[in-house]
């Protein structure tokens, strides 16, 4: 009983009697029943207290629940929170009425015990299922986090990041590399999909990446290495679009190497910038594939900015016209932003509200 006693589902209902008979109901089924005899009273608490199910009267004298219920969706306190109209109507565009609202079901009066029960019973058992759910997909997401490193991990490296996964199971990620004093490897890649496999696949694609580096052949050679390597160890159907920059700081230079990925943003000291448009094959698809690659010669306080898709995409998940002149117009506007504060403020300035439906990931490094 002591693990049913962790929901509360707190009652809503102007008829004293109607409460007593509910709330014995549930005491008996070891539930923990919180009693409002206004919808008032029971706002205060439900902002200041987690319930698992509400149980709402529809027609009340100051307020009755269908308004309620309304007001109450609004809140992302309360999207999940699953509520149980209690009526005396039985009629069906009543019903539809409440299940608009975000309603999960309907008890009409007057009812029985069990059928009480088993509709309090059905969706406690969901609420349970989607909490399992969710602490897993959490303990994902940290992970998923842990595997890449801070900017105060690698301070020499001079990067900062932004980093927004859409769902816990995020498909975009980056690596930070250190060769040596004056060279540092900087890695960003977007892997199809955001399912569950997607984020299973990141740590064997960082740790190939990493071997990569640690072989002693010509570079692109050990890339189209690698890029076979990743196609052997990513399942079916997805494929991986990335970015490599090596910074070689005694000769202040970068080489920009593309693997189908977005173009990388030069933003010069003086407040200009421009694309380094750089053609190549996406990662894990082709057998011997081609990826392009470029060198620029860069001064001190010049910065390289990286970025996935998903800073580009509108709501419906496709990039809209216009979109890279005006990431390249708000990355200019950061120029005099610390480097630290650059990826955030462009996230602030570039995405649009209500449009994010794909990760995130801004990476910006500076000579």
């Amino acid at each position: 009983m002591s693990e049913i006693f962790q929901h509360i589902i707190a009652v809503v209902d102007d008829d004293y009697f109607m409460r007593e008979v509910v709330s014995e109901i549930l005491n008996q089924e070891g539930y923990n029943p919180m009693v409002f005899s206004s919808v008032n009273e029971a706002e205060k608490y439900l902002l200041e207290n987690p319930v698992s199910l509400l149980l709402l009267d529809v027609t009340m004298p100051e307020e009755d629940g269908y308004s309620f219920l309304k007001r109450l969706k609004k809140n992302s306190l309360f999207t999940d929170l699953p509520v149980i109209f209690m009526t005396g109507k039985g009629d069906i565009n009543d019903k539809i009425h409440g299940f608009e609202l975000g309603a999960v079901d309907y008890i009409v009066k007057p009812f029985h015990r069990m059928d009480i029960l088993m509709r309090v019973k059905a969706h406690i058992k969901i609420v349970e299922s989607q909490n399992f759910d969710k602490a897993k997909l959490s303990q994902l997401k940290e992970a998923h986090r842990s595997l890449m490193p801070l900017p105060e991990d690698l301070p020499d490296a001079s990067f900062a990041v932004h980093f927004n996964s859409y769902l816990e199971a995020g498909g975009d990620f980056y690596e930070v590399l250190k060769v040596d004093a004056e060279h540092f490897v900087y890695f960003i890649a977007d892997i199809s999909g955001h399912d569950i496999s997607t984020s299973y696949v990141m740590p064997a694609v960082k740790a190939l990446m990493k071997q990569c580096f640690k072989e002693s052949g010509e570079l692109l050679a050990e890339l189209k290495n690698f890029n076979n390597s990743v196609k052997e160890s990513i399942p079916d159907g997805k494929f991986i679009t990335a970015a490599l920059v090596i910074a070689d700081r005694s000769q202040k230079s970068f080489s920009i190497i593309n693997m189908g990925h977005l173009p990388a943003i030069l933003l010069k000291n003086d407040g200009s910038s421009e694309f380094i448009e750089v053609e190549g094959d996406i990662l894990g698809v082709h057998e011997n594939p081609e990826f392009g690659s470029v060198s620029i010669n860069v001064e001190k306080g010049d910065r390289i900015i990286l970025y996935t898709d998903g800073l580009l995409e509108s709501s419906a998940g496709k990039v809209w016209a216009g979109c890279l002149e005006e990431l390249k117009q708000a990355v200019e506007s950061t120029k005099s932003y610390s480097l630290k504060s650059t990826p955030e403020s462009l996230a602030a300035k570039v995405l649009k509200p209500d449009s994010v439906n794909d990760d995130v990931l801004i990476l910006a490094i500076e000579v």
